[in-house]
C-alpha cells in the first residue's frame, strides 16, 4: 500500500505517495532513537529488508525530501 505525504514547501505543500513501509519507519525516529537503533526497530518488525538498504533509503531519499528532517538541517543537530 502507499500513503500520500504533505509536507511544507516556501508557501506551498509538496505531495507525493510513498510506500507505507517507509512511514514505519519513519516512526521509530521518536526522539529517543539513534539511527542504528531506529534501523534495528524497524528490521525486527521487517526483516525482508537488509541494514544497508535501509540506510540508504534514509540518506538518499527519506531526509533529502524532508520526511525526517529539514532538508537544509545539519542531521548530526536534528
Amino acid at each position: 500500500p502507499m500513503l500520500l505525504c504533505t509536507l511544507p514547501v516556501a508557501d506551498e505543500h509538496a505531495r507525493f505517495a510513498v510506500p507505507a513501509v517507509y512511514m514505519s519507519l519513519v516512526s521509530q525516529f521518536d526522539g529517543t532513537k539513534s539511527t542504528d537503533e531506529a534501523i534495528a526497530a524497524f528490521l525486527a518488525d521487517h526483516p525482508q529488508y537488509e541494514a544497508a538498504w535501509v540506510r540508504r533509503l534514509l540518506e538518499q531519499s527519506l531526509i533529502p525530501k524532508g520526511l525526517l528532517i529539514l532538508p537544509e538541517q545539519d542531521p548530526r543537530n536534528a
